[in-house]
């Protein structure tokens, strides 16, 4: 195990236990320059394992959430702005999200 560790932006070192990002003005970036130029081999970044079936889950149906709220969200915005439903006959539950999601448009 080598005392740095590759990451996205810069590497990690092992010693000090902290990230060291790619700055030419850092000096720890300078010593881990200076630590490979003197023959050191940083270990590699960690590779992200793949996700699991219920992580892959978990993303489809947070994904199709995201699609029936916004589907719901125009329908909803379309039958009260045509004077078709009027919030007076919709659920506490649905007016208030109606109402939140209205605020967020900032109409």
């Amino acid at each position: 195990m080598a005392k740095y560790e590759l990451r996205n932006e810069g590497c990690y070192d092992r010693e000090l236990g902290h990230h060291i990002p790619d700055d030419e003005a850092n000096r720890h970036w300078q010593e881990y320059l200076q630590w490979v130029m003197e023959g050191g081999v940083a270990d590699p970044k960690p590779v992200a394992p793949p996700p699991t079936p219920q992580e892959v889950l978990n993303a489809d149906l947070l994904q199709t959430d995201k699609e029936m709220l916004r589907g719901f969200d125009w329908l909803l915005e379309y039958l009260v702005g045509n004077g078709t439903v009027v919030l007076a006959d919709i659920p506490q539950a649905l007016k208030d999200l109606y109402i939140a999601r209205k605020a967020l448009r900032g109409a």
